[in-house]
């Protein structure tokens, strides 16, 4: 499914008292290189009426880390996962390939953003967000969750040892194709069946169509771009 607009939010997730927002490439990469691009940002972020000053990204690694964030410090090092209950603070993730969630209390006003390739699935990034939740007295039927475009299963083609470690940690089914001997991993499939797993309901989560590489003209892509293309797009959340 291609875009249709240079402006992608969580349609459903802003009805319920927030912004969000993913950047296409009209905005240009908004990361290169581990350093924020801030004019590109600052474009991007003035068509929400958002301070750039405000916003909150992560140096992420591909782990299960979740950090909680109080001030507006630029990056969070080393963590995959930020959350916060300051309704100033705008917290992002990007990516390029791999897939960004953000989570929401519309209760208890508290977001949060994920990053979360294979590593991130396998260790867990998701389930250690809904405990960040829990911990605040958020259970997970009571959180809305939003998932970002991402490579889809038409594209993600991997190694079959990669499959084994997924079919092996988790007993969902159809989360990959086989085709003639060619794996294609499904991403969203695995990340929506892990949310109602742990307790999500299906209809506070809302599943962004698009997959990255087959979309190369509106989001950046790890797999389909080279070196002169490349950059990461990015996917935010904040609280009205």
């Amino acid at each position: 499914m291609q875009a249709k607009s240079d402006i992608v939010t969580f349609k459903k997730i802003n009805r319920m008292g927030c912004l969000t927002g993913v950047s296409t490439r009209k905005f240009g990469s908004i990361k290169s290189k581990g350093e924020i691009l801030q004019s590109n940002l600052n474009r991007f972020l003035k068509t929400y009426s958002l301070d750039p000053v405000k916003a909150v990204f992560m140096n992420q690694v591909h782990g299960k880390k979740v950090v909680y964030v109080s001030n507006n410090k630029k990056i969070v090092l080393k963590t995959d996962g930020i959350f916060t209950n300051k309704k100033n603070l705008i917290l992002c993730v990007v990516t390029a390939d791999c897939m960004p969630l953000i989570f929401y209390s519309p209760t208890k006003k508290i977001t949060g953003v994920v990053h979360a390739g294979y590593k991130g699935l396998l260790e867990g990034i998701i389930q250690e967000m809904l405990l960040k939740f829990k911990s605040h007295h958020i259970e997970a039927e009571d959180i809305c969750v939003g998932i970002g475009p991402c490579i889809g299963d038409c594209c993600y083609d991997v190694p079959k040892e990669r499959v084994n470690a997924f079919t092996g940690k988790y007993s969902y089914p159809n989360i990959y194709q086989d085709k003639g001997g060619k794996y294609f991993l499904d991403l969203k499939k695995i990340g929506l069946s892990i949310l109602l797993e742990n307790g999500v309901k299906k209809k506070n989560i809302e599943v962004l169509p698009f997959c990255t590489r087959c979309n190369v003209s509106n989001f950046y892509s790890y797999r389909a771009d080279n070196k002169q293309t490349f950059g990461e797009f990015v996917t935010f959340i904040a609280v009205k």
